[in-house]
């Protein structure tokens, strides 16, 4: 294996980033324009069930891998599972926890789709990649999305699988991560809740996450233990 090949999976999202970040204003402001309909954006029951319900899915993956790290200590049987059950447990923490709740959303100051100006807001528009860190007259914590994070986590369980040597549940773990995080990228965009650039930047983060506790809980320090 190559070194560009070693290192791959890092660096294609990010040459996706670099290549994608300079169109996003426009995408952003078309996809929204799509949902805006007659003064509002829309709002029906799918919508509604996805915001509520669409995150239990990565809370159950996120709670059951604490209960296997838990069980580990107290019932030999789950011990050689703990290693895998923190892949998932840290990526939560780390990603949609530390990362996109509460050093981004909470700080980098982008209006939602529906505080804008363009859309009945009060607030302008800021591309993703210009944050705003002044005082805010509202909350504006659209960049980036922490409802796709519970879609996109399920990344954490592909890698896990991976790991194990159970290629079934890689390939499961793709594919809930990309059902699960387009369903809600389209309900919160749809909403008016986040722009296509935030919810793709949920999916990077989420990635990276996943690929940075993979690598870290498999050192040798930690896999001893």
């Amino acid at each position: 294996m190559t070194t560009i090949q070693k290192h791959l999976p890092w660096l294609l999202p990010l040459l996706c980033v670099l290549a994608i970040a300079p169109l996003t204003p426009g995408i952003d402001l078309s996809v929204e324009r799509y949902f805006f309909r007659e003064g509002h954006f829309q709002n029906n029951g799918f919508l509604n069930f996805m915001y509520v319900f669409g995150v239990i899915p990565g809370w159950i993956l996120a709670l059951g891998s604490l209960g296997i790290v838990i069980l580990s200590y107290v019932y030999p049987y789950w011990k050689p599972w703990r290693i895998y059950a923190l892949i998932p447990l840290l990526t939560m923490i780390l990603g949609a926890g530390v990362v996109i709740d509460k050093s981004f959303k909470d700080h980098w100051g982008r209006p939602r789709p529906k505080q804008i100006k363009e859309f009945g807001g009060h607030q302008q528009f800021h591309p993703f990649y210009k944050p705003n860190l002044n005082v805010q007259p509202e909350p504006a914590k659209s960049f980036p999305s922490g409802h796709c994070s519970m879609g996109f986590i399920f990344f954490s369980l592909a890698f896990a699988g991976r790991r194990a040597g159970k290629e079934w549940v890689f390939k499961l773990g793709i594919a809930l991560a990309f059902i699960l995080g387009t369903l809600l990228a389209y309900t919160r965009m749809a909403q008016g809740g986040h722009f296509f650039s935030d919810v793709f930047m949920s999916a990077i983060i989420m990635w990276w996450t996943s690929l940075f506790v993979n690598w870290l809980v498999f050192q040798e320090w930690i896999y001893k233990r």
